[in-house]
């Protein structure tokens, strides 16, 4: 018995398209390593060389300062990210109603008492003051199964928050789902 196999051939080959990476306020998502150090992160390989870990902090989205962070996977020419983790920074104290009366106490992350108020409505923290700051400049906000997702007519990113961390993920659109 013989088998044959039939190909097709072509003279040129099929060209694989990729789609210029999302471009956010300074963010471009995805990117190559040389794209992360270019917007300002601090970079270095891991220790079993397979991974970049970037950071940097006391950067500023809508007014709210942030730190981010990224992983780029690789070796160094062909070292790439898709997405980019960022978390709030200030307001460094959070609102908490205290038990027994209807005051507020204001308390710094470490622990310490700063300062109290009469108000029950201000409960207010660092996750918050970026999600206002967000909504405010035009992301629509849904939510699914303890998630919040935003998105943006202007950016073909969307940003995830999960409401049990202070992690916000960014991640090109096409890839979000």
């Amino acid at each position: 018995m013989a088998c044959f196999i039939l190909a097709a051939c072509s003279d040129k080959p099929t060209e694989i398209v990729v789609a210029p990476p999302a471009k956010f306020l300074w963010l471009s998502i995805p990117g190559m390593l040389s794209d992360a150090k270019a917007m300002g992160f601090s970079c270095s390989q891991n220790s079993d060389r397979s991974s970049f870990n970037c950071s940097k902090r006391n950067a500023e989205i809508y007014g709210i300062e942030i730190d981010s962070s990224l992983t780029v996977w690789g070796q160094e020419e062909k070292a790439e990210y898709r997405h980019v983790e960022i978390i709030a920074r200030k307001p460094l104290i959070w609102e908490k109603a205290c038990p027994g009366d209807n005051a507020i106490a204001l308390i710094t992350t470490d622990g310490k008492r700063i300062e109290r108020k009469q108000t029950a409505d201000c409960v207010r923290d660092k996750r918050t003051a970026l999600d206002e700051a967000l909504v405010r400049h035009g992301w629509e906000k849904r939510f699914y199964k303890g998630t919040d997702y935003y998105t943006n007519q202007e950016y073909k990113i969307e940003i995830k928050h999960r409401l049990d961390t202070d992690v916000f993920l960014i991640t090109r659109l096409e890839e979000a789902r």
